[in-house]
């Protein structure tokens, strides 16, 4: 059976809309996405407005909170299948924050999904890992990254993880992933970029060009990869990786 996988940070402050109009024209089978948002002050939820849109299942889970900001209340990753979700679950890398000072505080979850396709069921994983200055290594993104091992270390068969890794392809955390023998990443080359495409500002570090390589996707061995590509949109500051396996 043959399925493509989208990974994509879809932006918090991207129109969750477009997003949908954008999943609709890559007809992935499965999308696993970071950074969507909530906000209860303006009837804003990003994960449903995308799934109603696109007619997908939806698992999403926050991962941190906020009572202070005008613009977001939670903030979390989601997976969207076109096949039933049979079964859900989430752990938090880094602790659940409520009202983080700044973005390096921010909570981080893993969520994943067991999805049914037919008589069979797969395991989709994605996560966010935390924001530093230039993606440098921290000992919060080890910490996160050890922990994240553990979680995978027993997942062997018919799985797919994915994420916004915010680190480098020779990264600690990369590494990390990949010492789980029974995982592979499925591409395309590391020299292809995902970030950034609108320009970006925070706490010194400024950025305005397509220069880093910080989103992945990882399959169990026994998954026959097809094809693995970057897709060009204007959509989200992250491009989304497209990759088609066969399971």
């Amino acid at each position: 059976m043959k399925l493509k996988i989208l990974q994509w940070n879809i932006w918090y402050k991207e129109d969750p809309r477009k997003i949908a109009d954008e999943i609709i024209r890559i007809d992935p089978d499965i999308v696993c996405a970071q950074e969507l948002m909530q906000n209860l002050k303006k009837d804003l939820d990003t994960p449903k407005i995308i799934s109603e849109k696109i007619k997908y299942y939806y698992f999403y889970k926050e991962a941190v909170t906020w009572d202070s900001r005008f613009d977001i209340t939670s903030q979390g990753n989601a997976i969207f299948s076109k096949f039933p979700i049979f079964d859900t679950e989430f752990e938090f890398l880094s602790d659940f924050e409520y009202n983080p000072a700044n973005a390096t505080k921010e909570g981080r979850v893993y969520v994943e999904s067991k999805i049914r396709l037919g008589a069979r069921l797969l395991g989709v994983g994605t996560t966010h890992l935390s924001y530093s200055f230039r993606f440098k290594n921290t000992p919060r993104r080890k910490k996160e990254a050890d922990k994240l091992a553990e979680i995978i270390k027993n997942k062997k068969n018919k799985f797919i993880l994915t994420g916004d890794l915010n680190n480098s392809p020779k990264s600690y955390v990369v590494n990390k992933i990949l010492e789980n023998k029974n995982l592979k990443n499925a591409g395309p080359d590391d020299s292809e970029m995902t970030w950034t495409t609108k320009p970006f500002d925070y706490h010194g570090f400024k950025e305005d060009n397509l220069k880093w390589r910080i989103d992945y996707v990882f399959v169990s061995n026994e998954i026959n990869v097809l094809s693995s590509r970057i897709i060009s949109t204007k959509v989200s500051d992250h491009l989304p990786i497209l990759t088609e396996v066969e399971v």
